[in-house]
Parts: C-alpha cells; sequence; structure tokens
C-alpha cells in the first residue's frame, strides 16, 4: 500500500512512534549504566560572600567569602555593570 492509503484508512505506520520509543528506553538505559559506574557529574555548591570593601572612587571592592577568602573585583570584572561602583 501506499502512504496515502495507509493515512486515508485511519492507519500509521509504526516506524517512527517504534523508533522514538526504542531511541528513549536506549537513552534511559544509558542514563543508567552512568549513575551505576558513578559517571555522572557532581556540582559543587555556588559559593558565598558578601561585599567587605567598596571603593568608588578607585573603582574596586572586596568580597568575603564564607571561608575566609577575600578576593579583589574592579569595576570591569562586574557583568552588565555600567559606570562607577557606589
Amino acid at each position: 500500500m501506499q502512504r496515502k492509503a495507509l493515512f486515508s484508512q485511519g492507519r500509521t505506520p509504526m516506524r517512527l512512534p517504534l523508533q522514538i520509543t526504542f531511541r528513549a528506553m536506549r537513552r534511559q538505559v544509558e542514563d543508567y549504566e552512568r549513575e551505576r559506574r558513578q559517571d555522572v557529574k557532581h556540582h559543587e555548591p555556588r559559593p558565598v560572600g558578601w561585599i567587605a570593601e567598596l571603593s568608588p572612587v578607585e573603582n574596586f571592592g572586596r568580597i568575603e567569602t564564607d571561608d575566609g577568602r577575600s578576593l579583589y573585583f574592579h569595576r570591569n570584572s562586574v557583568v552588565a555593570h555600567q559606570g562607577p561602583i557606589g
């Protein structure tokens, strides 16, 4: 039968739905295998900090982190910032 005849009779070819189903099943098995092998990326928690020093005249500042580090930043390194700091 031709394709038009299949669609006009209310039947659809099963090849595409089967391919989609088997791809999804393959992906689930691959994901399971990666987890079983412990080959999954683990992201570190986002760092926490606060602004400890801000110098608008010199356009820089320092961020104090929760583990005690002091990080220097300049106005040019601040994303989506316009104008002087402060």
